[in-house]
């Protein structure tokens, strides 16, 4: 049962991040959005996108266990 939960979970959060992109894209001062992740059904749903440059995320700060402080710190300092 905990499975299930866990895919319905994944698929939500998938679609709302599609969702986040598709409106992003739709927006013409916006020419580049930025996906930085380690999960490879992200990068396959964001690579369908022209605007989206995916970031592979270094194996130091991969994981779910990793705070978001840190994810965003690299993000900063590759743009």
């Amino acid at each position: 049962m905990q499975s299930k939960v866990k895919t319905t979970i994944y698929a939500i959060l998938n679609e709302i991040m599609e969702d986040t992109i598709i409106g992003a894209s739709a927006i013409d001062i916006i020419n580049k959005i930025v996906v930085n992740t380690d999960s490879e059904e992200i990068k396959d749903i964001a690579s369908k996108y022209n605007k989206v440059i995916i970031h592979d995320r270094p194996k130091e700060i991969c994981g779910n266990h990793i705070p978001m402080n840190k994810i965003i710190e690299y993000d900063l300092s590759i743009l």
